[in-house]
């Protein structure tokens, strides 16, 4: 150990180094990584390599520096290999006590060191949150013993397992040798993400699948049709395409997977979008659809069952922030935000205060999903107020066992009851919601109209907005 270093004291062990704080002379403190595993030679080579690459990377931005290094030709207890290098604090450590805006800022710079490591064909291959220091509020990759680099000597076994428990790729748990490296550390990066964003100890097994288990969900506030805001909470009003990041990032086909530039512009449109409602609006409709329609979206198509049109109805109103706006059939709109089964027969209710009776649901795309539509067409049903003079709805009060009474008394729901008609159900941000004028959704014309001639009039407002 050198003559000038002072409390000394241990911060970090592996399987082949261990990790110690410093004070030296000039006052500061430092980190020292010495190699502990010294018979091996598998192991001192691994030091050496990871020495040469963190020099060739010396002027790179996002990876530990190397101050000072000693590497004997011949090891004793008193002349043993290491490496100093600044002082840092572990990321998960740091980013506790950092804004949303912050913790995103570090992963992008991390995203972007990355795609430059790979564009100099280094591949770390043991990406993890413990190998990730910050130093003077700067993200960097450290410990870079498993490093493959141009001209790197050979000293992986054929099928050695290379790479951290719960973020490595599953093949280089296989054949780690004929592996693509660059694709692996993908793969262990947006592992190390999902770490990070969820603060758990450890990571998951297997590709990311979204509303499950391990769905970020489950671990964030995901804001959904929620008005209010606390100041200081970290809420998302998307993870649309964070999880979709997440599944392609981390596909068992290597092949599948994005590189780190398009790993990298991916994250960023999803952090420079998500916030921003009409254009994140854009994306969970198509999003939304796509879970409608797996494998394609139609042209149209069409639900008659009531379980059905509930379950499409709840994807709609429900799952997304804010992702529909309904024109109602005799005049004026609103998001669909509350889907449930009614007391009465083959009924929804509605935001909690509207009873329709469904008779189908036809989905429209025209083509362009900026006009696309829902239309949900009513059966003709007799009012409970026989005096009722609207032939679309009447208003009504419902007890609490359901059943609808004309008196209206302070333990009745007020409930709006349609008796025909149609609504016709879009994107917030759809064209369609801009209309104003003789058109405007909002006069009921989709109700007015047989629903081929409403189609054929939407069709209009396509050929003019392409033209």
């Amino acid at each position: 150990m050198d003559a000038d270093w002072t409390e000394k004291k241990i911060i970090g062990q592996g399987g082949n180094g261990n990790v110690y704080r410093i004070r030296k002379s000039d006052g500061n403190f430092y980190a020292v990584k010495f190699l502990t595993n010294v018979k091996a030679d598998k192991a001192y080579s691994r030091f050496k390599d990871e020495i040469e690459v963190l020099k060739r990377l010396a002027d790179t931005k996002g990876v530990i520096k190397i101050l000072e290094y000693n590497l004997p030709e011949r090891i004793t207890r008193k002349d043993k290999p290491y490496y100093v290098m600044p002082l840092g604090t572990r990321l998960d450590e740091y980013l506790k006590y950092k804004t949303h805006t912050q913790f995103y800022s570090i992963l992008i710079k991390l995203a972007k060191t990355l795609a430059l490591l790979h564009e100099l064909d280094i591949t770390h291959r043991d990406i993890k949150p413990e190998n990730i220091l910050v130093i003077e509020d700067e993200p960097v990759f450290s410990d870079f013993g498993l490093a493959h680099f141009p001209k790197k000597e050979k000293v992986s076994d054929l099928k050695e397992k290379i790479g951290p428990k719960w973020t490595i790729a599953p093949e280089m748990k296989r054949i780690s040798s004929s592996a693509q490296f660059k694709k692996a550390d993908i793969y262990s990066f947006a592992k190390t993400l999902w770490i990070l964003i969820t603060k758990q100890n450890s990571g998951f097994e297997g590709q990311y699948i979204a509303k499950s288990s391990i769905s970020i969900d489950n671990y964030v506030k995901l804001k959904i049709n929620d008005p209010y805001h606390v100041i200081g909470e970290w809420e998302y009003q998307s993870i649309v395409l964070l999880e979709s990041l997440l599944i392609d990032s981390t596909n068992n086909d290597p092949h599948q997977r994005p590189d780190a530039i398009d790993f990298l512009e991916r994250l960023e449109r999803w952090y420079n979008t998500s916030a921003i409602f009409h254009k994140r609006n854009v994306y969970e409709w198509e999003h939304c659809l796509a879970r409608i329609f797996p494998m394609s979206i139609p042209e149209n198509c069409s639900w008659s069952k009531i379980n059905e049109i509930y379950k499409i109805l709840q994807l709609l109103s429900k799952e997304y922030d804010n992702l529909n706006y309904t024109f109602f059939p005799e005049h004026g709109g609103n998001d669909f935000v509350q889907i449930d089964l009614a007391i009465e027969n083959k009924t929804l209710l509605i935001n909690d205060y509207i009873i329709l009776n469904p008779k189908r649901l036809v989905f429209e795309s025209m083509g362009n999903l900026d006009f696309s539509y829902f239309m949900l067409e009513l059966n003709d049903v007799l009012p409970i107020c026989k005096n009722e003079r609207n032939n679309i709805c009447e208003t009504i009060y419902m007890k609490k066992n359901g059943k609808y009474s004309i008196t209206e008394k302070s333990s009745y729901k007020k409930i709006t009851r349609y008796l025909s008609g149609s609504f016709v159900i879009t994107r917030k941000t759809s064209i369609l919601n801009q209309i104003r004028g003789d058109y405007d959704g909002h006069f009921g014309i989709h109700s007015k109209k047989a629903k081929d001639d409403y189609k054929k009039l939407v069709m209009k407002f396509v050929e003019v907005f392409e033209n």
